[in-house]
């Protein structure tokens, strides 16, 4: 996967249009990606209007909540040049707390990551306000050891902070889980999608079909790690983003099939 898997749509995944000009899409983007790593590019596949919609919650997790993260890891960047030298540390001790640039090679880059109840959907529910959550977990994923730079500034604790804006890492989620739904059984598979509202912004139903359940299928070595099967009609996606590190795995309910399968699918799992 490494030298990219490439699909031509010849027309945009999110509304249809099938005009000239179709930008190519990411199913995984390319900021979370290795150098050199393409991922899953689904050939024009996005028209300028939803093309600027996926950007907009795509730049909020990749330049704000995962800035530090990604420079750590050495991901793709078209704006290498232009990211920081240098990362905030909160540091905590008995004389209070304070803040202390460090050159982004000496920091510990961390990633927060939200865990949800399972998909509203699955319990025959829905969920029409966003999403709930049951858990955060926050993994080091580069730069020294906590402990050691602890003992270095002489503090009891240091301190990390996210900001996860609006549902702008939900709706990415959902992005992916689609994208490799359409990848793997076409454009025209989907007799409905239930995650494509929310992706563009029009629902905030992200709860009925976003989650997790607390098991993990996938492990990998990569970066990402996706697979999907089906109940019934319904196609269930699993994510894991960043599968080297111990993160959550999420469970996207992503439509619904023209067609009933011939009993349950396994797909065969993609790793980057």
């Amino acid at each position: 996967m490494n030298r990219g898997l490439f699909i031509d749509i010849n027309q945009c995944i999110y509304c249809g249009n099938d005009e000239s000009g179709l930008a190519d899409e990411h199913g995984v983007p390319l900021g979370l990606l290795p150098e050199g790593e393409p991922g899953l590019v689904l050939r024009n596949a996005s028209c300028s209007l939803c093309a600027e919609k996926t950007s907009l919650f795509e730049r909020s997790v990749l330049r704000r909540l995962w800035q530090p993260a990604r420079a750590g890891l050495g991901l793709r960047s078209y704006r290498k040049r232009s990211r920081l030298k240098s990362y905030p540390l909160t540091l905590a001790s008995d004389n209070g707390v304070e803040d202390v640039l460090l050159p982004f090679d000496q920091f510990p880059a961390t990633m927060q990551f939200i865990e949800y109840p399972p998909p509203a959907i699955l319990e025959g529910k829905s969920h029409k306000n966003g999403v709930l959550t049951n858990a955060s977990r926050l993994i080091q994923v580069a730069g020294p050891p906590l402990s050691e730079l602890a003992k270095k500034f002489d503090v009891a604790s240091i301190q990390f902070k996210s900001t996860f804006e609006g549902l702008t890492y939900e709706r990415l989620l959902l992005k992916v889980a689609y994208c490799f739904t359409i990848a793997a059984l076409g454009f025209e598979s989907l007799g409905e999608c239930y995650v494509l509202p929310s992706i563009l912004g029009d629902s905030e139903e992200i709860g009925t079909w976003l989650g997790c359940d607390g098991e993990t299928h996938l492990n990998s070595s990569g970066f990402q790690c996706i697979n999907f099967c089906s109940s019934g009609q319904d196609i269930i996606c699993r994510v894991r983003l960043f599968s080297r590190f111990p993160v959550p795995e999420y469970v996207i309910v992503v439509g619904r099939l023209n067609e009933t399968p011939r009993g349950n699918f396994q797909s065969e799992e993609k790793y980057f």
